[in-house]
This record gives structure tokens, C-alpha cells and sequence, in this order.
């Protein structure tokens, strides 16, 4: 990107800040977490991370995919975004808590 992110949020009045995040823990027993591990371990022989579809395709999606199974959670791929007519397009991902 050409821009800087705080740069471009100013545009549109807003300003960059940088904390950490606390996400929630979850208390799912993570049993399939080793096998995640190998199969990544052993795709990286085979793929060029070199562009950002590749490391979305080959590493974020699986932990996604697998974070979604363990948690019940839904994953939007290509979700449209609408803030305004100048500020608009599409997130790659987002995941929302499905209600069991």
C-alpha cells in the first residue's frame, strides 16, 4: 500500500492508535491443534509464501477454518463493506459468533 493507515484515516477524521488487543479466551479443548501444526509445517515445503494469496490460502485460512470449528463461529469470506461512497469495498475475513 502507498499510504500510511494513520494517514489515510485522517482523511476521513479519524487517527490511528495502538494498543494491544485482549481477545476472549476460549475453553474448547484445542485436540486438533498438532495435526494443524504438521499439515502446515509440511505445506510450507511445497508453497512460495511470497504474495498475499498464498499466505492467506495456505496459512490463514486452515487456522481460521479450524478456529471456527472449535469456537461455532462463522466465517465471511469477501464480506462487503459500505461506510461511505468514498470509503467502501470488501474485508478478505470475517468471523462472527453463531448462537448454539
Amino acid at each position: 500500500m502507498p499510504y500510511e493507515p494513520d494517514d489515510i484515516l485522517a482523511e476521513f477524521g479519524y487517527r490511528l492508535q495502538r494498543a494491544p488487543l485482549h481477545l476472549p479466551q476460549s475453553t474448547a479443548p484445542a485436540t486438533q491443534l498438532p495435526l494443524l501444526k504438521a499439515k502446515l509445517e509440511q505445506r510450507l515445503t511445497y508453497v512460495s509464501l511470497t504474495s498475499k494469496t498464498a499466505r492467506r490460502e495456505t496459512l490463514i485460512a486452515p487456522i481460521l477454518l479450524e478456529a471456527a470449528e472449535v469456537t461455532g463461529a462463522q466465517v465471511r469470506i469477501e464480506y462487503p463493506l459500505n461506510v461511505s461512497e468514498v470509503l467502501k469495498g470488501h474485508s478478505t475475513i470475517i468471523s462472527t459468533a453463531i448462537q448454539k
